[in-house]
């Protein structure tokens, strides 16, 4: 793939602050890593790191690194415990050691319909200079549809979008249209879209004739891999896609997978369960 598709990437970095995956075997990734992930990042063109004030210690170990590169996209929690608003992004700021950063997004959309306020609050900070972008992160249509109607249109959002997770199709497309900025993420739905077939826990059982499906069409994980990524990567209302990142080396299978060529993707199945495609519907035990 061309440098300016690879400019569609972002790097996911909760993995650089705690463990998270269903398919990560590697845990957290060490600060010198993170280091050389985004040192290759930026050789590639890789623009747009993704985090979150509560990722753990994300934030922290990313500033220990020169992001001048980098588009930082940073989200924030609802305020409390006497936290303010203010507080949070100037505390996600000193941790990553940077005077603003180009997108912020509430991580908690319910508390963001029920106190429209906060938004008020960010648009301030935006004002002054220490955000480019302002939005949220959403987890259903339904979310996102409200934070429209309450608030407008947002600069910039980020949903789960994937080949079996295709629920926001028709909103993003408008959203683009309407100079939205959309950012996906959950591209391998945390893995689950690379695993053998044989080795998915009960729970998945549903989708074990469409994995077998996608294993044969695409028979190594380089192969899958490049299928999922070009399937968000290739998608016109999309403007980056956010991939979680654990070490130098799969970033760069990630890359290389890029310059396959992706054959027809088998249709995901009509009568697949819900709670399959949404991770916080999984059981913690799988």
């Amino acid at each position: 793939m061309e440098a300016s598709g690879l400019s569609k990437i972002a790097i996911g970095s909760v993995q650089f602050g705690v463990n998270y995956g269903i398919n990560n075997s590697y845990g957290k990734t060490p600060p010198v890593e993170v280091a050389q992930i985004l040192a290759s990042a930026k050789n590639y063109g890789i623009d747009t790191i993704d985090t979150s004030y509560n990722y753990g210690d994300s934030e922290r170990v990313l500033g220990t690194n020169s992001l001048s590169p980098f588009n930082i996209v940073s989200k924030f929690p609802f305020p409390k415990d006497g936290k303010t608003l203010d507080g949070i992004l100037k505390e996600s700021l000193q941790r990553l050691n940077l005077h603003s950063i180009y997108g912020w997004l509430c991580h908690d959309p319910d508390q963001l319909i029920a106190h429209p306020s906060i938004y008020s609050e960010a648009q301030t900070a935006k004002e002054k200079g220490l955000i480019s972008k302002i939005g949220a992160s959403v987890y259903a249509p339904e979310q996102l549809t409200t934070i429209i109607s309450l608030l407008g249109i947002p600069d910039i959002i980020q949903v789960p979008f994937n080949i079996l997770d295709r629920r926001f199709e028709s909103i993003l497309i408008d959203l683009k249209s309407a100079g939205t900025e959309i950012h996906v993420r959950s591209a391998f739905l945390q893995g689950l879209l690379l695993m053998s077939p044989n080795e998915l826990p009960p729970f998945f059982q549903p989708l074990k004739a469409w994995l077998s499906a996608f294993d044969e069409a695409f028979p190594s994980t380089e192969l899958r891999i490049n299928a999922a990524l070009q399937f968000c990567l290739n998608h016109q209302a999309i403007d980056k896609t956010v991939i979680g990142i654990n070490t130098k080396d799969q970033l760069e299978m990630n890359i290389t997978a890029l310059k396959q060529e992706v054959s027809s993707i088998p249709p995901p199945p009509a009568d697949l369960p819900v709670e399959i495609i949404i991770p916080s519907m999984w059981p913690k035990s799988n």
